[in-house]
């Protein structure tokens, strides 16, 4: 897997608000993906809560990408986890680590 390190900052009081524009920015942008990469998403999503102890996991569609972020991710299912990340590199979704969690990315399709 395509692990990067990446530093973001806290959006601290203005949390909510950055929140809530991440959100109605990603209903826009989910429009633009066809139902089977919307099943593919939802898909790598339930994996994810299943080989990670985690806070949430959120699925943000993006111009280019899908995201989807397991925040404040520890590893259940080292095993599980080894052989879904072998899969998906296969495929070409990629991974990267934040103070936050880890975010796995499913690039658009044509």
């Amino acid at each position: 897997m395509d692990d990067k390190e990446t530093k973001h900052r806290s959006a601290g009081q203005y949390a909510w608000a950055a929140r809530m524009n991440a959100i109605s920015t990603s209903n826009m942008h989910k429009q633009n993906y066809s139902e089977a990469q919307k099943l593919r998403a939802e898909q790598i999503r339930l994996a994810l809560e299943l080989v990670y102890y985690h806070k949430e996991v959120i699925t943000s569609f993006r111009l280019t990408k899908i995201a989807i972020k397991v925040d404040k991710a520890r590893v259940a299912d080292k095993q599980g986890l080894a052989q879904l990340e072998a899969d998906w590199e296969a495929e070409g979704i990629t991974s990267k680590k934040t103070p936050q969690g880890i975010i796995y990315s499913i690039k658009k399709q044509k």
